[in-house]
C-alpha cells in the first residue's frame, strides 16, 4: 500500500508520519547562523507589555485603596492609562516607571 520511494510528486496522504518527517528533514533549507542569532536577539530584547484593567487593577498594582487609585489614574500615571468609556487599560510597566520617577523627585 505504501510506496518505499518518496518523491516530490508523492501525495502526502500516501506517506506515513515517519516518511513525511524524513522527507521534510532531508529537503529543509539549511539555517543561516547569522540570521538565527539576530532573530533571537530581537525577540529577547522586546519583552511583552503587562497590562492591568480597571481601577481594581491599579489598586492591586500599587496596593492602594479605591480613592488613591483614582487619584493616581488622574495624576501620576495619566500617561500610562488609556480609557474608552468605562474601559480602563493601564500599561503596568509604564505606570510603575512614572510612579517611581515622581516619588524619586
Amino acid at each position: 500500500m505504501f510506496k518505499n520511494e518518496i518523491t516530490a510528486e508523492t501525495p502526502i496522504i500516501q506517506m506515513t508520519a515517519g516518511q513525511l518527517a524524513e522527507y521534510l528533514n532531508s529537503h529543509a533549507a539549511p539555517a543561516q547562523p547569522g540570521a538565527a542569532a539576530a532573530g533571537t536577539q530581537d525577540t529577547q530584547a522586546e519583552t511583552p507589555r503587562r497590562y492591568v484593567y480597571g481601577i481594581k487593577g491599579i489598586m492591586r498594582l500599587f496596593g492602594v485603596s479605591n480613592v488613591t487609585a483614582q487619584r493616581y489614574k488622574r495624576g501620576i500615571i495619566r500617561e500610562a492609562v488609556k480609557q474608552n468609556g468605562r474601559i480602563i487599560v493601564t500599561d503596568a510597566d509604564l505606570a510603575l516607571q512614572l510612579f517611581n520617577e515622581r516619588k524619586g523627585q
